[in-house]
């Protein structure tokens, strides 16, 4: 991503229903994985470090991130080890080091993808666990995807098949951000058609909207981790590394 688009990050992670909604949402889901205590986290692709609290109160946070500006804010939050990184082939870090390893929303970013899961697969310890989200379907491909450098959107069966080739047991899958789905793409569609809101970045909403917004997508943690959802506007996986 450009360097601006990591500056609007950085002022808005903490306060964006979006941001905010997804890390309730990963807050119930981590929960529900039973680490070991004080386990050893690497967050891959930490961007300007807004989920680095959230997965400290979990363990030991390591975190890659190879944009210097996004690693910049990243090491002023004071949270665990920030260090340079790269996917697929510069992961400073030995071989099974990690009880977990996190990819929330990063390997929509790599064009290898398959050596990307693969190294990252290569960095968990028998048994440890890969948590990953990405972008859901090619459909919605617009604006925000170019201007933040994505590669692809997936669906359920493109990102489904990436874990055996990385010598991983999939454990659970399902779309996110369901219940704003149906707004969200008719206004994406509506873009696209037009051709407007190209250049728009992101803003945080009115207060009220975005406290509306916020309660509606941060409900669906009671349901992501247990249950399947057949459609939204993200995917999340759960996967493990066999003992």
């Amino acid at each position: 991503m450009e360097t601006h688009v990591y500056s609007e990050m950085a002022l808005l992670e903490d306060t964006h229903w979006w941001f905010v909604a997804r890390r309730a949402i990963l807050d119930r889901v981590l929960t529900g994985l039973k680490l070991p205590t004080d386990a050893s986290i690497l967050d891959v692709g930490c961007g300007t470090g807004g989920n680095l609290s959230l997965l400290s109160r979990y363990g030991q946070v390591h975190a890659l991130e190879m944009n210097e500006a996004a690693r910049e804010h990243s090491l002023r939050r004071g949270i665990g080890e920030v260090r340079y990184g790269r996917l697929p082939d510069d992961i400073p870090y030995p071989d099974s080091q990690f009880d977990l390893i996190v990819l929330l929303d990063s390997l929509e970013h790599v064009e290898p993808e398959r050596e990307a899961l693969q190294s990252v697969a290569n960095k968990l310890k028998p048994g440890g666990t890969l948590l990953v989200t990405v972008p859901a379907f090619p459909l919605l491909w617009g604006p925000h995807d170019i201007r933040h450098h994505h590669k692809r959107r997936y669906t359920q069966g493109s990102l489904r098949r990436l874990f055996p080739e990385a010598g991983l047991i999939l454990s659970y899958l399902t779309y996110f951000n369901t219940l704003l789905f149906p707004i969200i793409l008719s206004v994406r569609l509506l873009q696209k058609i037009s051709g407007a809101d190209s250049n728009r970045g992101l803003k945080v909403p009115p207060p009220f909207i975005n406290s509306i917004l916020t309660r509606i997508f941060a409900s669906e943690r009671f349901a992501v981790g247990r249950w399947y959802v057949p459609f939204g506007l993200s995917l999340l996986a759960r996967a493990r590394k066999p003992e």
